[in-house]
């Protein structure tokens, strides 16, 4: 036929076109390809708008009840519950190191009904040490940091041991003579005597534990010398009493909980700054509405008086950030925690 085009010449050879132009039919399908993300991208403004309404809210904490993470989080939950004038229930989805959690966590639905809060195992150290369920990349959108834990190296008090200067010194006078605590490999207090190890050069002895509570026990009976741990109430106490010698606050600088402990600049030693840092998080394609709310919320209760002053009780700090500081403070840790792994060629379980 006259005018035709080849392609549509192609078609109505295979007996496959009427007269229509086969530009039209290619057009009809380009449009039909495109209407469902169009129709949709108004459906999750408005949800956005309207979140959240008349549905409880899921809280997902990886870990059991009592460690820091779930402190934070049941101090932290009524707080948001009122500033979003819904229900928020703490879930609590222990194993792994944290990995179950944020697992589910991140193959729930983006709807801002599910939100967690994770440890930075799950997310800087897991993916170097085993093949995770999730990306922490690509699966978490990163809400607010939450909270620090003032963690301590401390000894046993009958060591003889009064600062990091003379564990280092002992430690290079009688090689692997010394030996470390930790909750089990590839947790927070394994990796950060890994990294003293790599930071004084000295040869000291790893003795991994399978849970938090015993390593802490075996140090004050003098069965183990020397543990990273989080301050707390029983800490403070057992340092006071003398059965403990606090050596240095793994932070930049002194904290106002705790004033008579060295910081690791003043000890010394900056390397050796190992914050925890907890934070809020939730599914990757969360809308960006909802992120931003739930951003300006968790930063305007962590602000609050009341909290801080609950989270110093616990010996707690809270730190409230910006999506982008969060998520670039994970990647930095991740970074550096990969590199300490890789040269202690710390294997999993």
């Amino acid at each position: 036929m006259k005018g035709e085009s080849v392609l549509n010449r192609k078609f109505r050879a295979a007996g496959r076109v009427s007269r229509t132009p086969a530009w039209r039919h290619f057009a009809r399908a380009a449009l039909a390809a495109l209407l469902p993300a169009v129709l949709a991208a108004p459906a999750r403004h408005v949800e956005a708008q309207s979140w959240p309404q008349h549905k409880p809210i899921r809280l997902i904490v990886p870990f059991a009840t009592g460690g820091p993470i779930d402190i934070m989080a049941r101090i932290t939950s009524p707080l948001l519950a009122a500033a979003l004038g819904q229900v928020v229930v703490v879930d609590n989805r222990a194993g792994a190191g944290g990995v179950l959690g944020v697992d589910l966590l991140a193959k729930s639905p983006a709807d801002g009904y599910t939100l967690g809060f994770s440890a930075p195992g799950a997310l800087t150290i897991a993916p170097h040490l085993s093949k995770i369920p999730y990306s922490p990349a690509t699966d978490i959108a990163y809400v607010s940091m939450i909270g620090q834990v003032q963690n301590i190296l401390v000894v046993n008090g009958k060591l003889g041991i009064s600062s990091l200067a003379d564990l280092i010194r002992a430690a290079k006078q009688k090689p692997g003579s010394i030996n470390f605590a930790s909750s089990g490999i590839g947790t927070g207090g394994h990796l950060a005597g890994e990294l003293l190890k790599q930071l004084a050069s000295v040869d000291i002895v790893h003795v991994p534990y399978k849970s938090g509570a015993a390593p802490l026990t075996d140090l004050v009976a003098g069965n183990v010398q020397v543990l990273f741990v989080a301050a707390g109430g029983s800490l403070r106490q057992l340092v006071n009493s003398g059965a403990l010698t606090a050596l240095v606050l793994t932070s930049p600088t002194r904290s106002e909980l705790l004033p008579n402990i060295p910081s690791a600049v003043e000890a010394g030693m900056p390397g050796l700054i190992t914050a925890d840092i907890y934070g809020m998080v939730a599914p990757a394609k969360l809308p960006a509405e909802m992120l931003a709310r739930l951003n300006a919320e968790a930063v305007t209760i962590l602000r609050k008086r009341e909290l801080i002053d609950k989270f110093a009780e616990q010996t707690l700090v809270a730190t409230p950030s910006t999506p982008q500081e969060y998520r670039a403070w994970m990647q930095t840790e991740s970074a550096r925690w990969g590199e300490v792994i890789k040269r202690a060629q710390i294997r999993p379980e």
